[in-house]
């Protein structure tokens, strides 16, 4: 799911990946929210 959110990188899906990596849930998307 989460890749799937990555597709449609908004924001919205910014925030969402930065809520993830400060969970500590997923480092490899931290790539992602720069």
């Amino acid at each position: 799911m989460l890749f799937k959110n990555l597709s449609l990188v908004t924001s919205d899906g910014i925030k969402k990946c930065d809520i993830l990596v400060k969970n500590g849930k997923i480092a490899g998307i931290g790539k992602f929210s720069g």
